[in-house]
């Protein structure tokens, strides 16, 4: 099976997904952009999902 992550990035799935977005925030005080923060969100639970279901998780 292909990790979500690296079938994400071919798809561009998390890209396409931020532009489903607005981000109101001021670029000036932002550090990580949607794209980023949503796809350290979506992987994050896709882990704990795995996990819960007696998967392995890779650090």
């Amino acid at each position: 099976m292909v990790p979500l992550a690296e079938a994400g990035a071919k798809m561009k799935l998390i890209a396409q997904l931020s532009e489903c977005f607005r981000d109101g925030r001021n670029p000036a005080m932002t550090q990580h952009g949607l794209a980023h923060m949503l796809a350290q969100r979506i992987f994050g639970l896709s882990t704990v999902w795995r996990a819960a279901r007696g998967g392995t998780i890779r650090e």
